[in-house]
């Protein structure tokens, strides 16, 4: 091996963060002709997985982010008519977010998105190759999880 040759584990991570990087370029380039920001679009996504009405604080913690945080993204989706809010169980203090037909036709055409962006980046890939692929990240998502586990378990001294 040549002595400035990157070794093939730094190559394979660096080729994989330059290709998740250009496709959530192409990602946000194609959901922002929609009309709405990533952070929204993530919210909307979500709420079309549930087939009821979700308390904010159930949406906040599938997402993994604020109240506050929440509240200002409902907010923008609310006034922009993808979702309504309404009390839960007569609770004013409690919203209850359902997603609507205007926010349904954003969800339907984010998944055609995907689904033209999937095809792009697969063309010309075998299945047996994508097994392969499929295998390896999961291997190298294992590895990490792994790593995460033991740094959180570390004891500060």
């Amino acid at each position: 091996m040549e002595k400035n040759a990157p070794d093939k584990g730094h190559q394979a991570v660096y080729t994989f963060m330059q290709t998740d990087k250009m496709h959530r370029k192409l990602c946000e380039k194609k959901i922002g002709s929609l009309g709405i920001h990533r952070s929204q679009h993530i919210m909307l996504m979500v709420l079309s997985h549930f087939d009821r009405g979700v308390t904010q604080k159930e949406l906040s913690a599938e997402l993994k982010i604020s109240a506050a945080a929440a509240a200002v993204s409902l907010r923008k989706l609310e006034a922009a008519g993808f979702i309504e809010r309404a009390s839960s169980g007569g609770d004013k203090r409690c919203n209850e977010v359902k997603i609507t037909e205007k926010g349904e036709e954003i969800v339907r055409k984010s998944k055609e998105i995907f689904e033209s962006i999937d095809s792009v980046m697969t063309m010309g890939v075998s299945e047996a190759e994508l097994d392969t692929f499929i295998g390896i990240v999961g291997k190298m998502e294992a590895n990490l999880l792994t790593k995460i586990r033991e740094a959180e378990n570390e004891k500060v001294e």
